[in-house]
């Protein structure tokens, strides 16, 4: 977990028959999965879905889901882990529902192909081949880096600590005004997931 600068970053995970606490949803989410299980929600004062319904949000592995309607529609709710496999995922939350417009083109200062971008995240997913080093990127905001499959990525930061993603799940931070680039020298294709909140 990390916490700071208007910004958390959770690692959720629910294990096959376990539930969460109630807790309350009330700012914006970037949610990248990491392990897919089917699950269902209880709402505080509500009943649990009867069997068969289907789920809220289609989860798939590696990829990433964005829900900004918690500022305007809070939800307190627990969620139940009915399937066979662990369900996870990395969340990027944002501690300021206000929304800010990013007034930087998203190719200054995230690399590879964009996906997603709204008043509160844009996001960019980079396909790393073995050996490629990418050129340095200076964001003026703070970064989440994520390796959300198998693989591996070293997270380079210009004149300060390297970080290797390893493992799926694996996420650093990189500070606003820091130079950072991606280099990858295992022995396959590798992904990662840039997210960057206003």
């Amino acid at each position: 977990m990390f916490e700071g600068g208007g910004l958390r970053v959770l690692d959720v995970q629910i294990a096959p028959g376990d539930t969460s606490l109630y807790h309350l949803h009330a700012t914006p989410i970037l949610y990248t999965s990491v392990s897919v299980s089917r699950t269902i929600e209880q709402l505080v004062g509500g009943d649990w879905p009867p069997p068969g319904t289907p789920p809220i949000l289609q989860w798939v592995v590696g990829r990433t889901l964005s829900d900004t309607i918690y500022p305007v529609r809070p939800k307190s709710h627990r969620v139940t882990n009915i399937g066979t496999t662990l369900f996870r995922l990395i969340a990027v939350v944002t501690t300021d529902g206000t929304p800010r417009p990013f007034t930087t083109p998203i190719g200054n200062e995230l690399l590879g192909a964009p996906e997603l971008s709204n008043s509160w995240f844009r996001q960019t997913r980079v396909t790393l081949a073995p050996g490629d080093t990418s050129p340095y990127k200076q964001a003026t905001r703070t970064v989440v880096a994520i390796l959300p499959m198998s693989g591996s990525a070293t997270i380079e930061r210009d004149g300060g600590p390297a970080t290797l993603l390893s493992t799926p799940g694996a996420f650093t931070v990189i500070a606003a005004g820091t130079r950072y680039r991606l280099r990858h020298n295992a022995g396959s294709t590798a992904e990662v997931v840039l997210v960057q909140p206003h």
